[in-house]
């Protein structure tokens, strides 16, 4: 199985073998309920992947599937992006009829109509398009009608703006809603940073509602830090340092080291160790100076110091598989001289050396770590208490040698210990040698007893695969993903 940067997840396994396959055979329903499994227990990285697959069995030839279908899009599809996205791709799996069937009209009507107007209006403006589709495409295409006022006066808006929401809908029912929306249309065209502020503070619009072009205003900027979602304010950080908000003992700066220290932001287990370490890279490198330009930037070592923190924090935050790891990494210089597909902060060896790491200190079970060397594989005693300067210190002392493969199949063979999943972490696949890998690790499982033993391999570099093997028991990982671990631990746990 292949998995790239952008869809890694579930969902790739049902929607590998195409229409055909969904549609022609007896499990559609197990396929839905898979579906809503891994989006319920958020076992997914693309959630266009599980869009897609319902949308795909929205189209079967069977009328109660199709049901089916449409009924769990209404338990996934609760975002505006998501709907949008759901359309998108239902228009584009009908083609080339141009209706919108009576079953997707439902959908949408009871999507639009089954929210309170006041949740409606915010969710509509977080996300105005996905995918060229606006909601005033589908309000006026699949002819939606609204069942009291107040929603009403949301889709007038959508579909013909303020001014004439306000004009036609003159009910007490549509009042509160109308002065919501009436507030975000001032914010969205406010130039004011002290108005935007206070349009902010008093309607408690969020992050994705508010202009890009005023959130790093001072004024906005110190209003919307201590309420940010936690990787939001994370990817905000570099941005804010770079125009200068972050300096030492600033307002700015007290506020963003409150949230980082703060018990709540410990505890969010939302962000793991790859992105927490990503924050810092990117917050070192907005700390450098542009190339070409002089000068001494004014560094603050406070938040830092909290970042790093804040990411030795989140291991703890890492769930145990109870599964025993072979980790065989990669460590020619290369490694630390590229940069990951899908992350130019960091190199193949930085998330190497955290993922190891991750493992180690999170699975009370047996985790092992090779090093490819010149001679084969060499065995490096990596622990939970080691920082990750004490791991690349370990590392650097192997003699550096290609990635073959095979050979921590042969080093376990040899050595006689059973592991659930061997993992590669190497930058290319091309820069691998093979060394009749399918041979060696059928010989493995049946040597160890162990049929359902992984063999994951990630290629930090690549952008896509030709991994030549195709065997359910085999994965390769395509570039960086900051959910990255996640997609080992499940695969681990054969939960895809």
């Amino acid at each position: 199985m292949h998995s790239s940067e952008s869809e890694v997840d579930i969902s790739v396994s049902l929607v590998q073998y195409g229409n055909c396959e969904l549609i022609d055979s007896n499990l559609q329903e197990e396929a839905i309920a898979e579906i809503k499994r891994a989006y319920n227990n958020e076992h997914f990285l693309g959630f266009e992947t599980l869009v897609y697959a319902l949308v795909v069995l929205g189209h079967a030839k069977d009328f109660q599937i199709r049901k089916l279908a449409l009924l769990a899009g209404r338990e996934i599809c609760t975002t505006a992006a998501s709907v949008l996205t759901f359309t998108h791709f239902y228009k584009e799996a009908s083609k080339p009829s141009k209706g919108w069937g009576r079953g997707h009209r439902r959908f949408l009507i009871d999507w639009y109509n089954g929210k309170d107007a006041k949740d409606l209006a915010v969710e509509v403006t977080k996300v105005k398009t996905r995918y060229k589709w606006s909601h005033k495409d589908i309000l006026c295409m699949a002819h939606i009608k609204a069942k009291n006022e107040a929603l009403g006066a949301v889709f007038k808006y959508l579909v013909k703006g303020l001014e004439i929401a306000k004009r036609e809908c003159e009910s007490a029912e549509a009042e509160p809603v109308l002065r919501y929306l009436k507030s975000f249309y001032e914010l969205s065209h406010s130039t004011d940073p002290i108005q935007a502020a206070g349009l902010v503070e008093v309607n408690e619009f969020c992050f994705e509602q508010i202009p890009s072009k005023i959130i790093k205003s001072k004024e906005v900027s110190l209003c919307v830090i201590p309420k940010l979602p936690l990787q939001n304010l994370l990817d905000l950080l570099p941005k804010f340092n770079k125009v200068g908000l972050l300096k030492p003992n600033s307002s700015h700066s007290t506020a963003v080291l409150e949230r980082l220290a703060s018990e709540e932001t410990l505890a969010d287990n939302s962000v793991g160790p790859l992105e927490t370490f990503v924050a810092i890279r990117k917050w070192q490198i907005s700390n450098q100076n542009a190339p070409g330009k002089s000068g001494v930037k004014q560094v603050n070592p406070a938040i830092e110091d909290a970042l790093q923190n804040l990411h030795l924090n989140s291991f703890s935050a890492v769930k145990p598989t109870e599964k025993r790891y072979l980790v065989a990494l990669d460590i020619q210089v290369i490694m630390n001289l590229n940069k990951c597909a899908g992350c130019s902060a960091i190199t193949p060896s930085h998330v190497s050396d955290i993922l190891l790491m991750a493992l180690v200190k999170s699975e009370a079970t047996v985790v092992s770590t090779l090093a490819f060397s010149e001679e084969d594989v060499v065995q490096v005693d990596i622990n939970d208490k080691m920082s990750l300067s004490d791991v690349v210190e370990h590392l650097s002392e192997v003699p550096k040698g290609p990635a073959v493969l095979s050979s921590p199949l042969n080093w376990a063979l040899t050595k006689k210990i059973q592991f659930d999943t061997i993992i590669v972490f190497t930058h290319r696949l091309s820069a691998t040698q093979d060394n009749n890998l399918a041979n060696v690790f059928k010989e493995y499982k049946e040597t160890m007893h162990l049929p359902d033993a992984k063999f994951i391999v990630c290629t930090l570099c690549d952008r896509t695969s030709s991994f030549a093997h195709n065997d359910p028991s085999y994965l390769n990982i395509v570039g960086f993903n900051p959910k990255l671990l996640k997609v080992i631990q499940d695969f681990s746990c054969s939960l895809f």
